[in-house]
């Protein structure tokens, strides 16, 4: 057993092409599906088209006119774009929300087909017109085209949450829709079904040919159709260059096409409005301080005219003069500390309001050039942008969108703090001002009173009027930035109907798969049958199981098992007188002997190879006697040419009958024969008994050669009592019938009966095989019966 499991490890290719040959046929079943169900599958799968377009993101050397030219100093815009994050806020979610929402594509069209539906865009003969503002989502309206006039509208009852396509959102109460089954509706009439009120109305795309079809449409909510679309589309990045390719893919071309038309548009569109944005809050703040300096620039006005008029003072002397030019300039510096101050309070305000920072004014536009101040609302802009991307590319409790969250806190945190420290800084040099301030204010006391107090009044005046300039200079900057403005982005190639790339179905993918999937089913049967497949297939199994050799091989002969050796040259006459002259050279030069024949199942074959080889000895000119021995099988007399209810083994075994009695001629000269008899109740008492020695002895005496045919030995144990009589143990083994666990019977008897020679007739091998064993190439045998040996293809064992 241990070297049957040995075998068992080893990879026999040699079996594994001997079942592919044997079910030849399988295989070619198993093929001839793959490649029909590979036809249908690309017959009837619906093909995907891409569709793509370029873009041209500007980069810093992009940058020579527009926007940028007027503010360089002032840095209210990006200098430049990051590709990477226009990449993700092209396909972000909100992006392609507002792009499916401009491009309504909310309620879809299919015709219907042979096998499938078909989705019509553009070329719909009809539309729908909702009036109620609520709609049902995902229920199929079957409608039939009846005339030029009228249509059949289906419908199944639902109970459903209406959803509103303004909000984007469905009602929190579930409705009745009711059923319509083949109601027969007016073009343009109002449909009332519940809460859904709706209009078919024809497009100029009708057409008579539409009479009669079946169609159907159906709503999608904006949500599902957003996340689609989202995942339909890819951007990627040329390496050389700052243009980046978008591809969309679908069913229909021309789809695909508005959607990334539209998209390119939403891009560049929602791009510039975001800049122009900028520009619009930032006018907006300098609007609301050029109010107060206004303010305050019209009281000193009025107040220095009144003043010289009041008290005839027109001139200052020069040391006036001085002293007015020094106030002029700190207080110049007080008036921009106090600007700065009044934004840094604006900032802190603003971020403790925790809005995003998508109307922020930039810190330059009020020539703020604090590099932390600054570096730090950058970082939290971009952190932002990255946080909107993210919200609609991975959950919320996600790890990157709990990091950025976490950065966010962080960077804020630090600005507050920036902010803080900025606000006292601010705070402190207004304080020192006013104490310098204070200081030449009492340096006025030389000055006559009239001319200080008038001093004191054209300082503000100045003050608030260079402070007024500055502003209306850079409102004026910004202005201009905004009325120039353009866009950092354009399309390069627009996407177009008739530039595609059909992507699915790759026809020789499908092939391939299915041919492959075929392959490896016939491999897992191969297998399968390999595993479970016990069964003698060769000569080697036979000797490496056994270690007993072949004596010879005897060919398969289909249903025909009566067929006899006979005087002539048959295949089967050659096989047993193969056999024959084999046993000379095992027999050593005996005159007489005595054969026994036996198996390791019933079945094998070992009373059709003992009765031929009874008949090539007796052919030879030997006196033959085949003992049919197997006395717990009943013997078929009619089928086997003999009278019925002669007596045989048995009855002489028990002494009922004596010898020349059971010993029977043959249809050949030479040939004897004793029949088994009747079915004893101890046929292992029988062969053990003194009177089967006494039998052996008489038979030996009488016969050349004897041919025993006993019962299997690996199921009774008959045989072993008369193996000691034995001159030659021949086992039968049956090809693919016997078992190759059995063989270890052969193995016991030849390791125990080690005196006794044992060899093994190959019975039904098939003629491929046949001829591998045999002189003969590629015939059964040689002679006048030689036969054609079949092609491989024409085997079925």
């Amino acid at each position: 057993m241990e070297e049957i499991e040995e075998q068992k490890d080893l990879i026999d290719f040699k079996k594994y092409i001997r079942i592919l040959n044997k079910f030849w046929y399988v295989v070619a079943i198993i093929f001839l599906l793959s490649f029909i169900l590979a036809y249908f599958k690309v017959r009837y799968s619906t093909q995907i088209y891409m569709v793509k377009t370029t873009m041209h993101i500007k980069d810093k050397s992009s940058y020579s006119y527009g926007s940028k030219s007027f503010l360089e100093g002032s840095s209210m815009f990006q200098p430049f774009k990051n590709l990477k994050n226009e990449m993700e806020l092209i396909k972000s979610y909100n992006r392609i929300k507002l792009v499916v929402q401009e491009l309504d594509f909310m309620w879809e069209y299919h015709v219907k087909g042979n096998v499938r539906d078909i989705e019509l865009y553009g070329i719909n003969p009809f539309k729908i017109e909702c009036d109620s503002g609520l709609i049902v989502t995902n229920v199929p309206m079957q409608i039939t085209v009846l005339d030029d006039n009228f249509y059949s509208l289906s419908m199944p009852a639902v109970y459903t949450r209406p959803y509103d396509p303004l909000s984007s959102t469905y009602m929190d109460t579930i409705v009745s829709i009711p059923a319509v089954n083949n109601q027969k509706f007016h073009f343009d009439a109002l449909v009332e079904l519940g809460l859904f009120h709706f209009k078919i109305v024809k497009t100029p795309s009708f057409h008579d040919n539409d009479k009669g079809a079946e169609f159907s449409i159906i709503a999608r909510d904006l949500h599902t159709l957003t996340k689609m679309y989202k995942s339909k589309i890819s951007v990627s990045e040329n390496e050389k260059s700052s243009i980046i390719t978008i591809t969309s893919s679908g069913p229909i071309v021309i789809k695909e096409v508005a959607f990334l038309t539209k998209l390119s548009e939403v891009y560049i569109r929602k791009e510039l409005e975001d800049k122009n944005q900028i520009a619009n809050n930032t006018i907006n703040f300098i609007d609301s301080q050029l109010k107060i300096i206004s303010d305050s620039l019209n009281s000193t006005d009025d107040n220095i005219q009144s003043f010289r008029e009041k008290n005839k003072i027109y001139n200052f002397e020069e040391q006036s003069l001085m002293v007015l030019n020094q106030l002029s300039d700190l207080e110049n510096k007080k008036l921009e500390s106090e600007l700065q101050l009044r934004y840094y309070e604006y900032l802190e305000t603003y971020l403790q309001t925790d809005k995003e920072l998508t109307d922020l004014v930039a810190p330059s536009t009020i020539n703020i050039t604090e590099a932390g101040l600054t570096k730090l609302v950058d970082d939290l802009i971009s952190l932002y942008q990255q946080k909107n991307t993210l919200k609609y590319t991975s959950s919320e409790r996600s790890p990157a969108f709990q990091t950025i969250l976490i950065r966010i806190k962080t960077t804020k945190e630090a600005l507050l703090e920036t902010t803080d420290n900025l606000v006292n800084t601010s705070k402190s040099s207004i304080s020192d001002l006013n104490s310098r301030i204070k200081k030449i204010e009492g340096e006025m006391s030389d000055i006559p009173n009239k001319q200080r107090n008038l001093i004191n009044i054209e300082r503000k005046h100045t003050i608030n009027d260079e402070i007024y300039n500055y502003l209306l200079q850079k409102r004026a900057e910004a202005s201009i930035a905004r009325a120039s403005n353009l866009p950092d982005a354009f399309t390069v190639e627009s996407p177009l109907p008739d530039e595609y790339v059909q992507i699915a179905p790759v026809v020789n993918k499908i092939y391939t798969t299915y041919i492959l999937s075929g392959i490896g089913i016939i491999v897992f049967l191969i297998i399968l049958y390999g595993k479970f497949d016990n069964k003698v297939h060769s000569k080697e199994d036979i000797v490496k199981l056994t270690d007993v050799p072949v004596l010879g091989s005897v060919g398969y002969l289909g249903t025909d098992s009566s067929k006899v050796v006979h005087t002539g040259q048959g295949s089967l006459t050659e096989s047993f007188r193969s056999i024959r002259t084999n046993l000379q050279f095992v027999l050593q030069g005996k005159k007489t002997f005595m054969i026994g024949v036996t198996s390791c199942i019933s079945g094998d074959g070992k009373s059709f190879c003992s009765h031929n080889m009874a008949r090539v000895y007796a052919i030879s000119g030997k006196k033959t006697l085949l003992i049919r021995g197997d006395l717990r099988k009943t013997f078929n007399a009619a089928d086997n040419m003999f009278p019925p209810d002669l007596l045989g083994l048995s009855e002489h075994l028990i002494k009922a009958v004596s010898l020349d009695k059971i010993i029977y001629k043959g249809d050949i000269e030479g040939l004897y024969h004793i029949l088994p008899g009747q079915v004893p109740p101890n046929a292992s008492e029988l062969f053990a008994s003194v009177q089967m020695d006494e039998f052996i002895k008489n038979v030996k005496e009488q016969f050349e050669v004897i041919i025993m045919d006993s019962p299997p030995v690996g199921l009774v144990s008959d045989y072993m009592s008369v193996i000691k009589y034995i001159d030659v143990n021949l086992y039968v083994v049956r090809y693919d019938y016997t078992p190759k666990e059995t063989l270890e019977a052969i193995k016991d008897l030849r390791i125990k009966y080690n005196k006794v020679s044992h060899s093994v007739i190959f019975n039904g091998v098939t003629a491929r095989l046949l001829s591998k064993y045999s002189y003969y190439g590629n015939t059964m045998a040689y002679g006048d019966e030689a036969v054609e040996m079949k092609k491989w293809w024409q085997f079925h064992k």
